[in-house]
């Protein structure tokens, strides 16, 4: 204790003598000081001048001591491995998001990879056992096999399909936290095959080229024929699901709605060479300018590009009708265009030569006459079937006769919209194949309604339209009896669709109501729009209307027309007493054809009215599967209960086949060539890659 407290004194008179020394130096002048400063006269001070500047100024304290800092942060690797790279000195200035260390990557690249092969591996399984269970149910139904080994098959298929999302869940999730369970496909690949021979399609009205750019998407699934064609999309409608994964491998949305995620497969490219990366897939959607664009606009708050192959999509409320509206089969914002030939050429220039990755290339066009394509045996999914791909547009007066003929005399392959008069010579002819392909009901709608100008202003006048058509004659007329009676205008396909009854046939009230309404000697219309190209059946429909006393006359366009007209709704017609026939669908949910037709938003809307809008309005803002389903019921009775669309019947958009396709033969409905419709909720026979014809 002494020894330290002596040893404390010395220290003390060590600093005391320091400091007297110190101070004497300062207050002895410099020996080369100007002589006047010596002899204590007024002396000149040299100053400094320096432009004042706002900076952060260091505060450096040099002291013998030990410093801590006022935090400290622990970090801790979510893994372990060994550090291959350090990326900061010691005591080097850091910020969030500053690469600190990097672990060597290359065991968890080997367990990717592993983790990718037996994801791999367990989809081929998935895909045979599919292809089994499918076998087994054609042979039980015959009763080739028993029910207990077609049981066997399915569950087999069912075990794999878990075994597969596990694996899918090996691979690595994009997003933090919870997720949303989807209901996604897995797409079919298919190694190796030969394409064969041409497959020559007629559409039942002129082409347009406006059809082959996805960015400029019209409320028309016409569209969809030709973008199934050139174009892929990161999930699409297939005949496996409503949502199959095709350019996207992997898919999350966060159980919240307010992101979504998709991880591209690799390797993918357009048919120019130029590679398919998530660049593309931003452009694509930031770009989009078609139907239902409003909507992702209004819910897309930002895209992140993570990497050339994983893209997330940031909402700034819960979008819960995000994937369905982004599916292929619903709009044209999932169709993935490339950026760079898009920017060089415009849009003008897109639909002349458009380049997309889907199975066919772009050849020629003759415009509202021809397109050609050709298959691209680089497709990631398969080689297409058919080497070549011919689609005519043969409609007009007298269109369904050509199509007839060119099927009987081998020129046509596949035909569409055979109605009429001409359908029972289809339906007897033993040399070709026929499909039903039920799509949606016929409707009638009132373009401009809710002006109080318009004589359709008034119920009891929308209703006398109703009532005055004899659905069960159109039915037989139209259709040989295979259309279905039907009591809403919308199909009976989705989940959320309220069944409501067949409406009456009652020509003596319908008069009764015109009366009431002000119109005791009839009503005269500017026109009836006929759906092109239908004419023969919008003749029927005046027929019936003026026994009722509406009168007015047939007004048809050419099928592009019509469809660009109808995509605009009610602002692409200016009469306020005309009636337009027409076929409401859109994929995904009754909720979305109301959304595109009516919504008073929507670009396509001919609905737009207080009551639906109030509805609206709490089913967007709802997160609850059953309250939406319980308020699109709601909008859909709405809409029937006050006349706003007139349902006729369901469609049979009837298909007919020549003998060049395969496989050859008649067929039950299911089975044989009746394959090619197997895509749900869709009015053409797509995918085209599947389409196989006899080798020419």
């Amino acid at each position: 204790m002494r020894y330290a407290r002596w040893k404390h004194l010395w220290r003390l008179f060590r600093w005391a003598i320091i400091a007297l020394i110190f101070l004497t130096a300062c207050a002895r002048q410099p020996s080369d000081a100007p002589e006047s400063t010596r002899g204590g006269g007024a002396a000149s001070v040299p100053v400094t001048v320096a432009t004042v500047v706002a900076k952060a100024v260091p505060v450096q304290v040099w002291a013998i001591g030990t410093v801590e800092a006022y935090a400290s942060v622990t970090v801790r690797p979510q893994v372990s491995g060994q550090l291959a790279h350090i990326h900061f000195a010691a005591g080097q200035e850091v910020t969030q998001g500053d690469i600190l260390l990097t672990i060597d990557p290359r065991p968890f690249e080997a367990r990717l990879r592993q983790a990718e092969a037996t994801l791999a591996r367990d989809l081929a399984q998935l895909e045979w056992a599919r292809e089994e269970a499918a076998r087994y149910a054609q042979l039980v139904r015959r009763d080739f096999v028993s029910r207990e080994d077609y049981e066997q098959r399915r569950a087999q298929a069912a075990a794999l399909e878990a075994t597969v999302r596990a694996d899918r869940a090996a691979v690595g999730q994009i997003l933090a936290g919870p997720l949303a369970r989807l209901d996604i496909q897995d797409a079919m690949i298919e190694k190796g095959g030969v394409a064969k021979g041409t497959l020559t399609v007629a559409q039942h009205f002129g082409l347009s080229p406006q059809w082959l750019d996805p960015q400029e998407q019209i409320a028309a699934l016409t569209q969809q024929h030709y973008e199934y064609i050139v174009h892929d999309a990161l999930i699409k409608t297939m005949p496996q699901g409503l949502f199959t994964y095709s350019l996207a491998e992997h898919a999350e949305v966060s159980a919240d709605f307010s992101k979504a995620a998709f991880r591209l497969r690799q390797g993918l490219k357009f048919h120019d060479g130029s590679p398919l990366t998530t660049a593309d897939v931003q452009w694509s959607y930031e770009h989009y300018r078609g139907v239902n664009a409003t909507a992702f606009k209004e819910h897309t708050e930002r895209i992140e590009v993570v990497d050339d192959r994983t893209i997330v999509f940031h909402f700034n409320k819960p979008f819960l009708d995000f994937l369905t509206l982004y599916n292929g089969d619903s709009t044209g914002a999932g169709w993935v265009v490339p950026k760079a030939y898009y920017q060089k050429v415009g849009p003008d220039g897109f639909k002349a030569h458009p380049i997309g990755a889907g199975p066919f290339t772009f050849v020629s066009q003759k415009v509202g006459v021809e397109m050609v394509f050709e298959a691209w045996d680089e497709y990631w999914r398969k080689v297409p079937g058919v080497k070549k791909l011919v689609v005519k547009g043969i409609g007009g007066q007298g269109g369904a006769a050509t199509r007839l003929a060119g099927l009987k005399t081998g020129e046509l392959d596949l035909a569409y919209g055979f109605t009429g008069k001409i359908l029972p010579q289809v339906l007897k002819d033993p040399a070709l194949r026929w499909d039903p392909n039920f799509t949606a009901p016929w409707v009638l709608f009132f373009p401009n309604w809710e002006d109080p100008q318009s004589p359709f202003h008034d119920k009891r006048v929308r209703q006398a339209v109703s009532l005055g058509i004899n659905r069960e004659l159109l039915i037989q007329q139209e259709t040989q009896g295979l259309g279905v009676p039907w009591g809403n205008w919308i199909g009976a396909e989705f989940d959320d669709i309220l069944q409501l009854p067949v409406p009456e046939y009652d020509p003596e009230k319908a008069r009764q109501l015109l009366a009431e309404a002000g119109y005791p000697q009839g009503l005269k219309i500017d026109a009836l729009i006929p759906f092109t190209p239908y004419f023969d059946m919008g003749e029927r429909l005046l027929a019936d209307l003026r026994a009722v006393g509406i009168k007015g006359s047939l007004q048809t366009y050419d099928g592009p027309q019509y469809r660009g007209k109808r995509s605009q709704g009610r602002k692409g017609y200016e009469s306020k007493a005309t009636i337009l026939k027409s076929i409401a669908m859109s994929p995904g949910a009754a909720a979305f054809t109301i959304r595109l037709y009516g919504t008073c938003k929507s670009s396509a809307s001919f609905i737009c009215d207080d009551r639906i809008e109030a509805v609206w309005t709490r089913y967007n803002a709802s997160t609850d599967p059953e309250e939406r389903k319980r308020l699109s019921q709601k909008m859909q009775r709405i809409t029937i209960e006050e006349f706003l669309a007139i349902p006729l019947y369901i469609n049979p958009f009837v298909h007919a086949l020549g003998p060049k396709v395969l496989p050859a033969g008649t067929a039950a409905q299911g089975e044989g060539y009746h394959k090619y419709w197997a895509t749900p909720q869709a009015p053409y026979p797509y995918p085209w890659e599947e389409w196989k014809v006899k080798a020419e």
